[in-house]
């Protein structure tokens, strides 16, 4: 048999939804499979009597399964020719129900079943067997295939097809599109209404986009059109049938009137109805028209009107439109100015992406004729996603989530639709259009002003490929030593959470695996890169070890977009059969309970490709019953009978309720020995215990009280409190509630009590906690200044429950800054504390110290010895009304010094009164006329004013005008209303405003540049000196420059003519000389403006500015003399053509007599060629030889420089240039030559992916170091990147520490670059333990495909090494002796190398001293 391959037809848990096919939808699939073995499953339900259902399309070979004339027929053809089934023939399937087709083939024979009951079989021919679809799967339609076994009349299905299972895959499972192999057209999930609708059901238009349409009206003597209506819409299209020759027939509303037409030789006859038909109630309606007259009738009322004589009908031609029409038909339609035809539509829109979309007036939009405004109102929102305005200003206004809107909004592009990034790929929101009101108007329309339209808007959602696989399964992979073992999803598994991606096509690629190799299971020779998820699933990979006893390998695992990688760990080790669950067994008394893998299964490493190859066997039985599988009593089974629910223990109904029975599990040559208990229970248990005690808990905030079963008592007639589930612990008092979180007055927890037969869930126990502090809570309140008032009770408050009748002391710990608290029975005396009784005999008061402060406060406490409770402090507000009591005080007057005929602002520091009862607003200035000008509001300054308020001055409104002596003043007085301040006077004097220009150098500028005037050419200055950086001077243009303009430019680069202009613009820059008269200048040129200054209340007269202009001159912004050496840009590799707007030298025509400049034309040498790169003039390489080229060639072809795709930023090549008589050869002369540089800027392109340079991944160091990772250790290199934008990932963390930077070595990083390796940031951060580890990494520089690599940690220990041990020779007659490093010393390769040595067995018969020789005190 062929090997059985099939593509995207992968088994899925996914529950399956049905699809609706509408006659012209179709599902196709690609595939390529062969098998002697078919099956088919699939249920529909339709009303027609024809449609293809399902056909797998080869070349020859087909299977065909449709509704003919109301029975399945299936056409099949194996290669021998074509065997045809029918359903039975008196049992019609087109009625609507669900209807289940199944096809079984198996070699030679053919089955087809219909509603698992008929039954139809036939027998194929002996020379081929196998069904070979190489071509696609069609469902519901056949698309555009072309092949001869299908009948051209052919029709597609209309209706619902459900659980598509071909071969035991499901193939409806995702509707998506999957690139060239799965094409899905014009179908939707779930099974639509409009399949049901019967003959007498109406029709909804929910849009000027529905339509239905008929084939041609064909019109024999008279036409007639009946139909009942419904609706509420003041304007729609009913009916429209196009003709020839401009013929045509029309009935539309228009403003709640049915108006009908009839259309010939391009001339119409048109007909009103008498009654309007908006009112939302069904209406009979017919329109009825013969060749010499038009007649409408609305329910009773009918109307006529008379053709022309010797007319004929219409002509008609095309498809009958109710309703609406469509798109290919509206641009006609609209050319016969039918008002109904205005585009009022929604068309639904396409969106993707967990993103936004605007939605456009194309897509939803409410028109009428006289443009009046809808407003939307949103009467079902989006389940996946929001409606959202774009908010255009700075309001403060919520737009998320909107559910009104209107047509301002559709067109200015504000409505938009966020997907909330579900996995879901429809949602729609339905609302109500209405004409928005904007207030009554004498003459509206009352019949539009309630005109509304239900609208409901699709929203197709395109899915993306937006998750990453995710890893369900991680564990390690067992195998025996130098065995195999079958790799399967319960060893490895990943997910990928978008909701049309099949698991099973999860791509696995592995690398180099060090103990073992990935093979497959039916040819072992074969060696594994990749393979995917359903290989796992179905067993075709298989590990062969080999080597050491662990090992780890890296898996790259891919959805097709995203990739992902993990570790793979294999512990090899010597077979072993270990128990996996042994939870014993529950059985009632005797009856029977089945043993699954829940109760007793084991685990194993061995190459085990079936669960029938555990076997259990019984070697003591139970006594008290017997073992039964499937239904046979047995001493053995296997795994396999477990998984099935096969195995079953049934007690023999004796008193024994305690039963046991031991088993050998055996799995190839190893066994393991393993007791099963039961537990058997009376029919009694079966009853749930009895709840006697339920009572609240009453705890101390912070401690624990005991649960008593005074509290919680729960019983069982046949269980002892052992038996019951915490009774035994409650009854020994061995549970408490210990109370924990502060602040909490209620807390509760849930219990569920059991007899291990029946449980009691969710007892609710209720818990009342004592606060630990007193719960005082106070309430601010206000007093007059300088008065009192009473603390009340509602001020100071102890609200709890279990404080109520408390007589607790009140401590004040902050006493008010501005009053003080009193006992009404002792006025004037300050309390520190005061009691709940006082308060509540109102005895306490707060007295207000009569001062301008206008807030005060005061902290206290609650305090009682018996309980031994305190509270938080807590601070009571006092707000004090103001009483005006106080006079105003001038606290500024100085003398006001202004310019001469000048308008200044009088400030708060020259002027300024204060009061501490009253705003600057309440002060009132009177004041005289002053003698040198007079005083005005700076809105109103030709105003005189003589009342003004302090606020005036501090808001910055009050001006003095100057006019008049040079010194003077007036006289001022302020009041409050209520109180006056001393009479005062105000001084002013006056000077003389001085300007003059400083700088006029003009200007030096290239022929047809532009060049700033900066401060170094013009600058003009008063003798305001103090106030230089607030006054404006102002320069304004008398005549303009001839050869140029001046110009503004700003910070977008974009300019203006300027006429006028401030020495600060000219400060920053922003003044800008263009010269624009190229054509009128020599070699040499000069221009210039007139311009006066003014610093009001200064004046300047008529001044010059110079502008030379020169191509002797250096262009500012080039350094050049030319008229163009602009330099090119070229991508890396690329080439770029430069022609005359780069490089232009005609400007040296210009040093020569007009007469003669026809003579000579511009030649150019290159005298030093380019370093990365070469300059191409027509089909030549400039060279050495041949180094020449003229501005004509430059200005008709250009030149081209190609670059030589190094890693190069910048290239350039030097010229000469020189004016060259025509009839001459072009030589260099020695003189009158020109030489610049030809600069060319290099765009690096990343085509250099990263490159490892460190040979060996290692670093090795001392135990509990941290060391440096360099670029000796790590090293990654690309010559198209810096190494800051090479970036290191940490994949799988260290297992013997961390990574860390050299700012923060406790934390730990997942990501650095390779500029943090370079400057010594990265360092490894040993935990202390013996252990070497690795980590994996990846590095990438963002756009080529990431490196993966191991980084081996190889850890030296820290060993102590004694080197010097030898006896000490005490001589006769001495009673001490020194011990050196001679005797004793000891080295150590750890950082620290001070060696303590600790004594563990003293002398017997002396004893150590260290003095000031010991050796190791230095």
């Amino acid at each position: 048999m062929a090997p059985l391959l099939l593509l995207l037809l992968v088994a899925t848990s996914r529950a399956a939804l049905a699809v609706s096919f509408y006659g012209d939808s179709f599902v196709e699939l690609k595939i390529a499979e062969s098998s002697f073995l078919t099956s088919l499953q699939l249920r529909f339900r339709t009303s027609k009597p024809h449609g293809l259902l399902f056909l797998a399309a080869g070349k020859k070979d087909y299977c065909l399964v449709e509704l003919h004339s109301g029975h399945v027929q299936l056409r099949i053809n194996l290669g021998a020719g074509e065997q045809v089934l029918h359903s039975q023939s008196g049992f019609q399937l087109n009625d609507l129900f669900w209807h289940l087709v199944e096809l079984h083939h198996k070699k030679d024979n053919i089955i087809l079943i219909i509603d698992q009951h008929y039954r139809s079989n036939a027998k194929m021919a002996e020379t081929l067997y196998e069904l070979n679809d190489e071509h696609k799967i069609y469902i519901g339609g056949s698309g555009s295939l072309d092949v001869p076994y299908l009948d051209s009349a052919m029709t597609n299905f209309r209706g619902c097809i459900d659980g598509v299972l071909f071969n035991q895959k499901e193939i409806l499972t995702s509707l998506r599109p999957y690139n060239s192999l799965k094409n899905v057209h014009e179908v939707s999930l779930g099974c639509s209404d409009e399949f049901f609708a019967g003959e007498e059901e109406p029709i909804s238009f929910f849009s000027s986009k529905s339509y239905v349409s008929f084939p041609l009206w064909d019109i024999q003597q008279e036409g007639v059109f009946e139909y009942a209506l419904q609706t509420s819409a003041q304007r729609g299209l009913l009916l429209y049938n196009s003709g020839q020759k401009g013929d045509f027939i029309a009935m539309e509303i228009e403003d709640g009137l049915i108006k009908a037409y009839i259309g010939k030789n391009k001339s119409r006859t048109q007909l009103y109805s008498l009654k309007s038909i908006s009112e939302n109630k069904w209406h009979f309606i017919e329109l009825k028209f013969t060749a010499e007259y038009l007649q409408l009738t609305i329910d009773e009322e009918t109307v006529k009107t008379s053709l022309a004589s010797h007319s004929k009908l219409p002509l008609l031609k095309g498809p009958l439109f109710i309703g609406g029409i469509d798109d290919s038909t509206r641009a006609e339609v609209m050319k016969l100015e039918l008002t109904s035809v205005s585009g009022k539509y929604a068309r639904g829109g396409s969106f993707q992406e967990g993103e936004g979309e605007l939605i456009t007036k194309t897509q939803l939009l409410v028109q009428m004729l006289d443009n009046k405004v809808f407003q939307y109102k949103v009467t079902k929102s989006p389940q996946h996603g929001k409606l959202k305005l774009i908010n255009l200003s700075d309001s403060l206004e919520s737009n998320d989530n909107i559910t009104i809107f209107t047509n301002h909004d559709i067109i200015n592009e504000r409505l938009i639709y966020v997907h909330d990034d579900s996995e879901t790929m429809f949602d729609e929101f339905l609302a109500v259009a209405s004409i928005k009101e904007s207030g009554t108007s004498v003459n509206s329309d009352s019949d539009t002003e309630h005109l509304s339209v239900e609208i409901r808007f699709n929203i197709s959602v395109a899915l993306k490929n937006d998750e990453k696989p995710v890893r369900v399964v991680d564990k390690v992979f067992h195998v025996v030593n130098n065995g195999q073992r079958l790799l399967t999803l319960a060893d490895l598994c990943y997910h990928d959470p978008d909701s049309d991606f099949d698991d099973g096509q999860l791509l696995y690629t592995r690398r180099g695996i060090p103990n073992g190799d990935l093979v497959l299971v039916n040819d072992t020779t074969y060696r594994l890169y990749q393979f995917k998820q359903e290989d796992l699933e179905q067993k075709q990979v298989l590990f062969r070890h080999r080597g050491a006893s662990y090992g780890r390998f890296v898996l790259f695992v891919t959805d097709g977009k995203h990739y992902t990688s993990s570790l793979l760990e294999v512990s090899a080790s010597d077979p072993y059969l270990r128990l996996a669950n042994n939870t014993g067994l529950l059985v009632q008394k005797g009856k029977e309970k089945t043993i699954t893998i829940a109760n007793l299964s084991v685990i194993t490493n061995q190459d085990i490709r079936s669960d029938q190859e555990i076997t259990y066997k019984i070697f003591s039985p139970p006594k008290y019953g017997r073992i039964y599988v499937n239904n046979l009593a047995m001493d053995s089974f296997t795994q396999l009978d477990l998984k099935r629910g096969c195995v079953i223990y049934r007690h023999d109904d004796s008193n024994n309720l305690v039963d046991t029975f031991n088993i050998t599990v055996y799995a190839n040559a190893i066994h393991l020995d393993v007791g099963l208990h039961v537990h058997v229970y009376l029919q009694s248990h079966q009853h749930a215990p009895r709840i006697v005690h339920n009572n609240n808990l009453l705890v101390e905030e912070g401690k624990p009280v005991k649960i008593s079963k005074g509290k919680l008592q729960v019983v069982h007639e046949n269980s002892s409190p052992s038996e019951i589930v915490f009774m035994r612990d409650i009854d020994d008092g061995n549970i408490q509630y210990v109370q924990t979180a502060s602040d909490e007055l209620r807390d509760h927890f849930s219990l569920d009590v059991t007899n291990s037969i029946q449980a009691i869930s969710g007892i609710d126990i209720f818990v009342d906690i004592i606060p630990k502090l007193i719960p005082l809570e106070v309430q601010n309140f206000t007093v007059i200044e300088g008065g009192s008032k009473a603390v009340m009770e509602d001020y100071i408050k102890i609200s709890n429950q279990h404080f109520t009748g408390l007589n607790c002391e009140f401590l004040i710990i902050e006493p008010p800054k501005h009053g003080y608290v009193e006992n009404s029975h002792f006025p004037g005396i300050k309390l520190t504390k005061f009691n709940r009784k006082q308060v509540e005999q109102e005895l306490i008061f707060y007295v207000h110290d009569g001062s301008e402060n206008l807030i005060d406060n005061f902290t206290l406490i609650a305090n009682n010895t018996e309980p031994w409770k305190q509270s938080l402090p807590q601070t009571i507000f006092v707000t004090v009304t103001p009483v005006n009591d106080e006079g105003p005080v001038i606290s500024k007057n100085k003398i006001l010094r202004v310019w001469v005929a000048s308008v200044t602002e009088i400030t708060v520091d020259d002027l300024c009164a204060e009061d501490k009862d009253s705003l600057p607003s309440e002060l009132v200035y009177s004041v005289t006329p002053p003698s040198n000008g007079h005083l005005a509001l700076k809105s109103s300054p030709n105003k005189s004013i003589l009342n003004f308020t302090q606020a005036h001055i501090t808001e910055g409104q009050l001006v003095f005008v100057h006019n008049g002596p040079m010194s003077g003043g007036f006289n001022f007085q302020v009041t409050d209303g209520l109180n006056f301040a001393p009479r005062q006077i105000f001084s002013i004097t006056a000077q003389t405003l001085l300007i003059s220009l400083e700088i006029n150098k003009g200007l030096r500028i290239f022929p047809g540049s532009k060049k700033p005037i900066s401060a170094h050419d013009l600058k003009a200055v008063t003798n305001d000196v103090a106030n230089t950086g607030n006054r404006t001077i102002t320069f304004t243009v008398v005549h303009s420059p001839k050869l140029g303009r001046l110009i503004k430019t700003d910070s977008s680069n974009t300019t203006q003519d300027i006429f006028s202009f401030t020495q600060s613009m000219v400060d920053e820059g922003l003044v800008v000389y263009e010269h624009t008269q190229i054509e009128a200048l020599g070699w040499n040129g000069e221009d210039s403006f007139t311009f006066t200054v003014s610093s009001p209340p200064a004046t300047l007269d008529l001044q010059v500015f110079h502008i030379a202009i020169s191509y002797d001159i250096n262009r500012h912004d080039h350094n050049s003399h030319l008229l163009a050496n602009t330099g090119a840009v070229v991508q890396e590799g690329g080439k770029v053509i430069i022609n005359k707007m780069n490089l232009d030298a005609s400007n040296l025509l210009v040093k020569l007599p007009e007469m003669e400049r026809s003579m000579y034309e511009v030649w150019y040498q290159v005298i030093s060629l380019p370093q990365h790169g070469i300059v191409v003039v027509g089909e030549r390489n400039i060279t050495k030889e041949k180094p020449n080229f003229s501005q004509y060639i430059l200005n008709k072809f250009g030149i081209t420089y190609v670059h030589d795709n190094s890693e190069s930023f910048t290239d350039h090549f030097t010229f000469a240039v020189w004016l060259n008589l025509k009839s001459k050869t072009a030589t260099k002369p020695d003189t009158d030559i020109l030489e610049e540089m030809f600069n060319i800027t290099v765009v690096p392109v990343n085509d250099q992916a990263p490159e490892l340079k460190t040979k060996r991944l290692h670093l090795k160091f001392l135990q509990g170091d941290t060391f440096v990772v360099g670029p000796e250790n790590l090293k990654v290199e690309d010559l198209d990147n810096t190494p800051g934008e090479i970036k290191y990932t940490i994949i799988s963390n260290p297992s013997n520490g961390f990574l860390a930077m050299t700012d923060n070595l406790t934390v730990p990083v997942q990501d650095f670059t390779q500029a943090d390796i370079d400057s010594g940031r990265v360092w490894f951060v040993h935990d202390g333990s013996s252990s070497s580890g690795v980590f994996y990494f990846s590095v990438t520089d963002g756009k080529h495909r990431p490196l993966y690599k191991l980084f081996n940690l190889e850890v030296t220990p820290v060993s102590l090494v004694i080197v010097n041990l030898t006896d000490v020779v005490l001589p006769q007659g001495q009673t001490s002796v020194t011990i050196t490093y001679v005797q004793l010393s000891a080295t150590t390769n750890g950082k620290n190398t001070n060696i303590s040595y600790e004594v563990t067995e003293p002398l017997n018969y002396g004893h150590l001293m260290i003095g000031k020789s010991y050796y190791l005190e230095e």
